[in-house]
């Protein structure tokens, strides 16, 4: 049974949880604010207007992305996996990161210099793109608006999307 705020943390069962949740606050807290940041769900800022299409669009058939393919996050749901991609131009860690799951239901980006930093020290790099380079985190929808990207621990790699 995962703590379902910093999902860092596994209990044998909810009453167990519930019996260390006094020993646990401070620590999840702690994992929270060092280990994980917060962006909006669906954003559409003005420069990500191209970055639209480039998600949506892709030159390799392998590539299987859309709520075909994936089913959308649910409020409540647990975590899932996004992908954390860097910009060609990411020339420092003021640049935006870009960040969507494989049902394109969260499409947005976010400004985080320790996430950027992980990008591009351990991300992998793009096939198609350039210098930009891409990395899968887990994530959960906090609220309608509120995606929280852990980066405590990775997420599998894929090449699927």
């Amino acid at each position: 049974f995962p703590c379902k705020r910093c999902y860092a943390s596994f209990y044998c069962s909810k009453s167990c949880f519930q019996t260390h949740l006094h020993r646990h606050g401070r620590l999840c807290e702690l994992i929270r604010s060092r280990y994980s940041a917060n962006t909006t769900a669906r954003s559409f800022p003005e420069e990500l207007k191209g970055f639209q299409s480039f998600v949506r669009e892709s030159n390799n058939p392998a590539h299987k992305r859309g709520p075909q393919y994936a089913p959308p996050p649910r409020l409540g749901g647990g975590r899932f996996v996004v992908k954390v991609q860097t910009r060609e131009e990411a020339l420092s860690t003021s640049t935006p990161l870009d960040v969507y799951d494989q049902s394109q239901f969260v499409s947005t980006s976010i400004v985080n210099s320790q996430l950027f930093e992980l990008v591009l020290n351990c991300g992998a790099r793009t096939e198609s793109y350039g210098t930009s380079k891409k990395l899968f985190c887990w994530a959960v929808l906090e609220d309608n608006d509120t995606l929280r990207i852990f980066f405590h621990e990775l997420a599998p790699y894929t090449d699927e999307w």
